[in-house]
């Protein structure tokens, strides 16, 4: 097509005139300033025809930093709020520090398992008539299904492990809870506490 329309041979033999779009350079005119996200560019040929072409412009946006030299943006003032590090875990902050869960299980053997239940049950008994012990017990189960011949023991000290401390003590010093502890052993296939 160049050559076609800058060849004087190639003229001189054509029928046709080549085309003024590529003989002329266009005139382009500046977009227009009403929308500034889609513009308008009019360019107009020399011979008179005028060709509207839409240009897309990028979206400019305002700066999120904030006009008056603070490092804070209003946008961060809207969306964020400052949440101070904690220096303790999150299921220590939840938990209450005066209050200590003791949960005992133990496995029974099949054949003592009448003589563990009176053992224990004299052991509660000591423990429920020592009235300087902040010690309680909540519940005491038996398991049916799953792991038979079990029984859990949950057990709540008021006063922190300072309490816990001190109850071990005192029930460590009574010689009837020591020999029920020590009787209690023989009835056992294992134990554990958490």
């Amino acid at each position: 097509f160049r050559d076609q329309q800058f060849n004087p041979a190639f003229r001189a033999n054509s029928p046709k005139k080549p085309p003024a779009v590529a003989a002329f350079p266009p005139k382009v005119t500046p977009p227009l300033k009403s929308n500034p996200v889609f513009a308008m560019t009019s360019v107009t040929f020399r011979l008179g025809k005028a060709f509207h072409v839409p240009l897309v412009r990028n979206l400019a946006t305002t700066s999120a930093l904030a006009r008056d030299g603070s490092s804070e943006s209003w946008l961060s003032k809207l969306l964020v709020r400052k949440i101070e590090p904690t220096k303790e875990s999150h299921s220590r902050m939840l938990s209450d520090k005066e209050i200590i869960y003791e949960l005992h299980t133990h496995n029974i053997r099949p054949d003592s398992v009448g003589k563990y239940l009176e053992n224990y049950k004299k052991s509660v008994e000591i423990v429920s008539s020592k009235k300087d012990l902040t010690i309680e017990l909540i519940g005491s189960w038996n398991v049916d299904v799953g792991d038979l011949d079990q029984c859990l023991h949950l057990w709540r000290y008021t006063g922190g492990f300072e309490m816990v401390d001190q109850s071990k003590k005192v029930l460590c010093s009574d010689p009837d809870y020591v020999q029920l502890t020590q009787e209690r052993g023989t009835y056992l296939r294992s134990r554990h506490l958490q």
